[in-house]
């Protein structure tokens, strides 16, 4: 059983506007939502490649040669102090088969830990006497996509989800991105699959997705409710995937009790390496205050969001996400209307999410601002 870590850090600035006040229950529902997704998605990745050696010494061996140069030809992809750190412990040493084997699988390793994982080192032939070892990497490219039986639905999900790679070099981070793309959706089940191209060392991907139910309900009772407006709290939910066919998720839920109503709605759906984000949520509430006062109030709130990811590798993802929030609050005492409240915070916030042989965590750090956009309140604090 994996562990899942989740750890966060907020700073709010507090201007001469208003930041976000606490969070009412419907927008809480849409944020409880939000994280049960990217669990979900969690449990569908595919299983990392593992490429890493541990260290070995350079083999002792009869017959050898004393290697003074080692090249590397065709490089484009990798760095050359990478190429570099890998070479230089065997530059001036008695090199045989084994030793010259054992450097090839390193420089082969060092494409696979950057997630070229098509990209082959080779030995041509050469006359070791002279010296100098001369290696030749092939860097696999993406020839093309294929999902399914490549149905016009199918390949409009792939063209929104995966980066335009056709010809370039075949890097599995991007590739594994656009796949989680497709599996945002709850309803998707997207694997991959690597075919030999046409030409040499180009690869065609097959991806394989396997769907479900793409429209869902549900219907839920609990007593998680607050004593002050009701115990006793119904849910009743409605679900969609791909209405739109561009891995599109759409939701509507309903929350009630004895003395709370709320309406959420939300769509979300990605392109490439964005996905964008809006919901909006109705919420009321009456509370008996002593004296048999009754306080009424609602909210109205609109979320625009977006998220991009900044970097990844095999086991790392840095994502940036960025979104404004609408809220209009009002309250009645004794019918009577209280001044209303409309804020409008901007939040921005990076996260960092890592597997681990143990688990995975995720650490997210940003900054909620109030703004005076759309004529928000001012913060009287």
């Amino acid at each position: 059983m994996k562990i899942i870590i989740t750890l966060l850090a907020l700073f709010i600035i507090m201007p001469t506007y208003a930041a976000d006040p606490k969070v009412d229950f419907a927008e809480k529902f849409l944020q409880d939502e939000l994280i049960k997704r990217q669990l979900e998605l969690l449990q569908k990745k595919q299983v990392q490649v593992e490429a890493s050696q541990k260290e070995e010494t350079i083999p002792i061996e009869s017959p050898c040669f004393d290697i003074k140069t080692v090249q590397l030809k065709g490089n484009t992809l990798l760095a050359r102090d990478d190429i570099e750190h890998i070479i230089v412990p065997y530059k001036g040493q008695c090199l045989g088969k084994n030793g010259v084997n054992q450097l090839m699988a390193k420089l082969t390793t060092a494409y696979i830990d950057h997630g070229y994982i098509t990209s082959r080192v080779y030995i041509p032939p050469q006359d070791l006497t002279t010296g100098i070892l001369e290696f030749i990497v092939i860097e696999g490219t993406l020839e093309n996509f294929s999902i399914n039986n490549n149905s016009a639905q199918d390949r409009r999900k792939l063209w929104w989800a995966m980066p335009p790679q056709s010809g370039n070099y075949l890097s599995i981070a991007e590739i594994e991105q656009g796949i989680d793309q497709i599996n945002r959706v709850s309803s998707a089940n997207a694997k991959m699959k690597l075919w030999p191209g046409r030409e040499t060392g180009a690869t065609h991907i097959q991806v394989l997705n396997t769907t479900q139910d793409e429209f869902r309900g549900n219907l839920e009772w609990n007593n998680e409710g607050q004593a002050s407006t009701g115990k006793q709290k119904i849910r009743f939910g409605m679900d969609a995937d791909n209405i739109l066919g561009i891995n599109d998720t759409w939701g509507f839920n309903y929350i009630g009790s004895k003395d709370t109503n709320a309406l959420t709605l939300n769509n979300s759906f990605p392109f490439r390496d964005w996905t964008f984000s809006l919901s909006h949520s109705y919420s009321e509430y009456l509370n008996i205050l002593p004296g048999n006062t009754d306080l009424f109030g609602q909210s109205n709130t609109s979320t625009l969001g977006t998220d991009y990811l900044v970097y990844r590798n095999g086991k790392r993802k840095i994502n940036w996400s960025t979104s404004l929030t609408v809220r209009r609050s009002e309250r009645r005492l004794l019918g009577v209307e209280l001044a209303p409240q409309k804020l409008v915070p901007f939040r921005t916030a990076l996260n960092l999410s890592e597997n681990l042989p143990w688990g995975f965590y995720s650490l997210e750090t940003g900054i909620v601002h109030g703004t005076k956009l759309f004529g928000a309140s001012k913060d009287t604090s």
